[in-house]
């Protein structure tokens, strides 16, 4: 070998790339499970209903109905129907904290009402809570239960949603503007506030260019709302919703040494916005008009906002705050409950006796699965929200796309059952989100064996030095948690991980590689396994740096846990963009059947789920074995990571590996199916057989970094 370390690491990653396996995605991938089975009318009509029962109950129309005027067969109804009767009240707190004093209902009605008209500013809020945590779900009952108040006190709460397109796209000041005059008039008009004719003639008085900058659309916002107050003594209360998107669109760019660009357009999008409505030097006419302002944001969105106010210099932004209690898993439970008895109230009004019968059976059986031991002992309730990225979000998710077969002939019958009595069928549609195999990309789960930053998955805020080659890797991701976990009762900076994979004398992972990893591990609501505290820099907050971090629920569960079971590898081996050696493509191909078996009938489904236990359970144990073999080739490509992380409290020794507790689980897996299980005795002949195959692949793959290594580095360990 010779040249400069770069030039020869280049070519020992060109060398190593010719040794992998580069799969490509099946058409299964993308295919949903529920598409395998045709539903009837009747069973789309309880699918509707759950649906509808286990919804987000979003409003824009506000006006009230009555309990007996409820057609179950319109959205609309029902999640009016759900905030008149089956909101479960929460109590708000002063601050951003839920320990701080609780508001009182008359205060709590001030934060919506409490601006003059003219009075030459707006009073900006903030509404601060967890995600999933049910801040969008509290505005909409607020503002429902309220309404004749709101219009008694001539003020007109105006719900804006700025990821209206759902695409998570970060927008100019100028394209949510758009958003704010549109959504002021469409609501108007369907709440009756005004006629449509009058909702006509606004739209010919505030018609938007298509150029329009900023400035006239200010002009254009202001004569909307002035109008507003001069002909029907109105004004508005701004509620602008789902701004944190736009905050964790910026999630990867706190890892990067600079500002990246998505990240910095993402941000401005938030500052531009809050500093429109605020009194800024008379920039904006609207900022003067005093009107209310509430943004709801996560407690880390407010940090950060709180971190630019050189940008948004609003003073006392805690006094400013309020928040929504949290919620722990006794609350979730009782909130499911009421949405089973808000199922079966709506159902009592089919009126089809005999479907309405049916129905009610299906939902108390729904009811009592969910919260009931299965066989194995396992509630799957309980490892949802141990799994889940979103709070109680996910888990009413779940339940409205997969409690959706209805009982109306046997077969039906025992597929239903086993979405709700079986732990695992829901497990793997929650990890799949429903599709017939995982990826990362599409599933509800991350992938801790995929690192590959080369490949192309259309990241944001990615800095583009993060994307170069690496050597390769099965256990990067298992380190950095594990490193963060050890770490748990100190205070972890990112300065503080990367210098513990990427220190000493050179013989570490790559830097560029180490914080591409980290903001995948952070990243909001793709991963969340690692949830950052972030303090400004001194030059007004533009770049962000982490104060401490720590493992979510999430991350702690499926870090120590659920990524040893057969559930979480049956899954992860399908994805297409894992990294494994080329010689072993005979051992990972795309087996059959795809989860597609889920809802087949029963003796296919008993047939199948027999098959898959037994081929799946192989495969799976062979990624097992190359991963616990890589594992030893990575300790000696790296050998002062692994001497920095024992020394934090991480084992990193030979009794590390995946291959135990796995066997363990396919074992029993395979004894509740009576599946053929001598494949996976302790005994069995292809286990050596298949590590030496390992070995002999890791050897082609690490030989040219080892011999790199060698030649750079001294055997010392830094």
């Amino acid at each position: 070998m010779s040249g400069t370390y770069v030039e020869l690491a280049e070519e020992c990653i060109k060398q190593q790339r010719k040794s992998y396996l580069l799969r490509k995605a099946h058409p299964d991938h993308g295919e949903p499970i529920r598409s395998a089975i045709a539903l009837t009318k009747s069973d789309q009509d309880f699918n509707d209903i759950t649906q509808y029962v286990f919804g987000h109950h979003e409003l824009s129309d506000f006006r009230p109905i009555r309990s007996d005027n409820v057609d179950v067969n319109n959205e609309l109804a029902v999640s009016k129907y759900f905030h008149s009767y089956h909101f479960r009240d929460v109590t708000l707190h002063q601050g951003a904290r839920d320990t701080n004093p609780p508001l009182s209902d008359d205060e709590i009605f001030d934060l919506f009402t409490d601006a003059t008209w003219g009075q030459g500013n707006n009073p900006v809020r903030f509404f601060v809570g967890g995600i999933g945590s049910g801040k969008t779900t509290y505005l909409c009952n607020y503002v429902y239960n309220r309404f004749g108040q709101f219009t008694h006190k001539r003020v007109i709460p105006v719900r804006v949603n700025l990821d209206v397109e759902d695409d998570h796209s970060a927008r100019s000041l100028s394209e949510n503007l758009r958003v704010i005059i549109n959504t002021t008039i469409t609501q108007l008009e369907i709440n009756k506030h005004i006629t449509a004719s009058q909702a006509s003639a606004l739209k010919r008085e505030c018609r938007i260019p298509k150029d329009a900058d900023e400035k006239e659309l200010d002009i254009i916002l202001s004569h909307l709302l002035e109008t507003l107050h001069a002909r029907h003594s109105y004004r508005a209360t701004y509620i602008i919703d789902n701004i944190d998107f736009l905050y964790h669109l910026g999630d990867r760019g706190f890892f990067s040494k600079t500002v990246h660009e998505d990240q910095d357009t993402a941000y401005s999008a938030i500052l531009d916005l809050i500093s429109f409505f605020w009194r800024k030097k008379g920039e904006f006419r609207t900022a003067s008009l005093g009107i209310n302002i509430i943004f709801s944001v996560r407690k880390d969105t407010l940090e950060f906002i709180r971190s630019r106010q050189k940008e948004v210099p609003i003073p006392g932004m805690d006094g400013l705050s309020f928040c929504i209690e949290g919620s722990d898993k006794a609350v979730a439970l009782e909130i499911i409950e009421s949405r089973f008895e808000m199922l079966s109230e709506l159902i009592e009004k089919v009126p089809e006796q005999g479907k309405r019968l049916q129905f009610l059976n299906t939902a108390r059986t729904l009811r009592d699965a969910y919260r009931k031991p299965t066989t194995a002992g396992l509630i799957l309730f309980d490892d949802l929200w141990r799994l889940c990225r979103r709070g109680l979000r996910d888990i009413i998710d779940q339940m409205a796309d997969y409690s959706w077969l209805e009982f109306h002939d046997e077969r039906r019958q025992s597929a239903t059952l086993r979405f709700a009595t079986q732990y695992y069928p829901s497990i793997i549609a929650y990890g799949t989100d429903g599709c017939r195999r995982y990826t990362q990309f599409s599933g509800n789960l991350p992938n801790l064996f995929l690192i590959n930053a080369s490949v192309d998955n259309n990241e944001y805020a990615v800095d583009p030095n993060f994307k170069s080659k690496h050597f390769y890797t099965l256990w990067l991701k298992w380190m950095m948690l594990s490193y963060v976990q050890a770490r748990q009762d100190e205070t972890t900076t990112s300065d503080e991980l990367i210098a513990a994979m990427c220190g000493g004398n050179g013989r570490a992972y790559s830097e560029n590689l180490v914080r591409y990893v980290l903001g995948a591990l952070t990243e909001t609501p793709s991963s969340e396994l690692i949830e950052v505290d972030i303090g400004a820099d001194g030059d007004g907050g533009r770049t962000g740096f982490v104060r401490d971090m720590s493992l979510t629920r999430r991350g702690e569960y499926l870090l120590s846990d659920f990524s040893k079971t057969f559930s979480y590898f049956q899954m992860v081996v399908d994805d297409w963009r894992l990294l494994l050696p080329r010689e072993l493509k005979k051992d990972f191909g795309y087996l059959d059947p795809d989860y597609s078996y889920l809802v087949a009938p029963d003796e296919e489904y008993g047939s199948k789920v027999r098959t898959v236990v037994e081929r799946k359970g192989q495969q799976s144990l062979k990624l097992a074995i190359l991963l616990d073999e890589c594992l030893g080739y990575e300790r000696g490509l790296y050998p002062n990571v692994f001497s920095r992380l024992e020394h934090a409290g991480v084992d990193c020794g030979d009794g590390v590996g995946y291959f135990a507790p796995l066997q363990k689980d396919v074992l029993r897996a395979g004894r509740a199916v009576r599946a053929d299980i001598s494949n996976f005795s302790t005994d069995a002949e292809w286990y050596s057989d298949f590590r030496e195959t390992c070995r002999r692949c890791l050897d082609e793959i690490f030989e040219t970094p080892l011999a790199l290594h060698e030649l750079f580095y001294d055997e010392s360990i830094v």
